[in-house]
């Protein structure tokens, strides 16, 4: 899967599949990725199936796939693995969306940050900012109109762009601010001016004897009017909630008003605030805490020319069945299969299906080790811990045993772990009596921890 950079004109050809994800979340337009796309780098992956958005929130993330999600997040449990130096991570998601994540990936966290929330108006209220609490509101406005009687508002075009410029220009050296991302936010407006009738949005603005005091930049998405840029020179007293009365009432029939976030900035927050939201979009982060659960099937592992681990032949079944249920020789094995069975019948589908639901559920992972292209035996991951951590568990069949074909496997696949899964951590328990698979434990260099009445207790830790 390989990504490219999102410029202008690419991104052009994405409108039609970012537009039908139905949200209020500004960070899904055109004006957002457009803008924003240097300072989180964003990517994209696309093909006739799925497009698959990446940016870098200090690390790289993703949003949730567009068309055929489930197929989308299989390329990206294969990208992780294969490419990402951190946890897997989604932005930019609804609660809904994190729930939906969280039974796919049952090891993980998420929450929202209150600074990434968007402010959700009434293109209603904006349009006469009636009632009480819009008293001070209609008090600017007025004095806008009393002091400023020859101010007009305009629809801009192409050839007002210079002017435009010139309004930014002033903007900014009245700011005087030393703050990277508010630098960048000016150079990406910059950058809006320049291109807004290519993407086919809105640019607005008031004129004030020949001269542009302020504008807006809004980008129509569904029913949902988002105001990318709003910027007015702070000396004309009353200019922002003419300009936003103005914008509303040029959409009069457009439901939502979308002012985006304020990032955590104190003063944008209260004004944001001032214009009573009618709700705010929170944007949920979700990170999978274990990369066990990437993974969609067993993969294949070579250990030597005779061994390989992978998953279960369908035609042995019945012989992987005959594994599980010698009660003598998994005397050791510490589960008896009995726990789960109930009233079901101990046969090599049962098991088989057993194994399919156990991975689909995150629940354990069974690799089966093949000798000489024989069904040899087992190595089980199971009791996933949400530090990237889980416990294995191991074992052959009798006629295998005292070959070598076990710590062999395991020195291979505890190395696949570790590089290729980046697992944090192995955990281990044996019989206190089982000297065979405490040997094998020394052999691989696991701590011990500690003993109770019936097992000793390991850990290997990834360094």
């Amino acid at each position: 899967m390989n990504f490219q950079k999102i410029n202008l004109n690419n991104l052009l050809n994405l409108k039609d599949i970012i537009y039908s994800v139905d949200t209020l979340n500004a960070c899904y337009s055109l004006g957002i990725i457009f803008m924003w796309s240097d300072y989180l780098n964003h990517e994209f992956y696309f093909d006739k199936e799925t497009l698959i958005i990446k940016v870098n929130y200090d690390k790289e993330s993703f949003f949730l796939p567009f068309k055929n999600i489930e197929y989308g997040l299989v390329l990206i449990n294969e990208y992780a693995i294969k490419n990402l130096k951190n946890n897997l991570t989604f932005v930019e998601l609804s609660i809904e969306n994190a729930m939906f994540l969280s039974k796919i990936y049952p090891h993980h966290k998420y929450y929202f940050i209150r600074d990434w929330s968007d402010y959700i108006y009434s293109n209603e209220d904006f349009k006469n900012f009636a009632g009480k609490k819009y008293a001070s509101k209609r008090h600017h406005i007025s004095r806008f109109k009393k002091l400023y009687s020859e101010a007009v508002f305009k629809v801009s075009t192409s050839e007002d762009k210079n002017r435009l410029l010139d309004c930014i220009n002033k903007f900014i050296n009245s700011k005087h601010e030393d703050d990277y991302e508010f630098n960048y936010e000016e150079k990406a407006s910059i950058e809006m001016i320049k291109n807004f009738d290519k993407l086919g949005f809105y640019a607005f603005h008031i004129e004030l004897n020949g001269e542009i005091i302020a504008f807006s930049i809004c980008e129509i998405k569904n029913n949902m009017i988002i105001d990318h840029v709003e910027k007015a020179l702070k000396e004309y007293d009353g200019v922002y909630p003419y300009l936003v009365n103005s914008v509303a009432n040029y959409f009069k029939d457009i439901k939502y008003f979308n002012r985006e976030d304020d990032s955590g900035v104190s003063g944008l927050r209260y004004s944001k605030e001032e214009y009573h939201p009618i709700m705010m979009i929170d944007k949920y982060y979700f990170e999978v805490l274990n990369n066990l659960d990437l993974i969609n099937k067993i993969p294949t592992i070579k250990v030597n020319t005779d061994i390989l681990i992978k998953e279960l032949e369908k035609e042995d079944k019945e012989k992987y069945k005959n594994l599980v249920i010698d009660d003598e020789y998994n005397k050791y094995w510490g589960y008896d299969y009995k726990t789960d069975l109930k009233e079901n019948k101990p046969t090599g589908d049962y098991f088989y299906n057993s194994l399919i639901i156990d991975i689909n559920n995150k629940e354990s992972f069974s690799f089966m080790i093949y000798y000489k292209n024989n069904f040899a035996g087992e190595i089980v991951l199971y009791n996933l811990d949400n530090d990237n951590s889980c416990e294995i568990g191991y074992r052959l069949v009798k006629q295998y045993t005292k070959l070598g074909i076990m710590s062999s496997s395991l020195k291979v696949f505890i190395n696949y772990l570790f590089k290729d899964l980046k697992i944090s951590k192995l955990r281990v328990k044996a019989y206190k009596e089982n000297t065979p698979s405490i040997n094998i434990i020394n052999l691989l260099n696991f701590t011990y921890l500690r003993s109770d009445d019936i097992f000793n207790y390991y850990e290997l830790i990834n360094n």
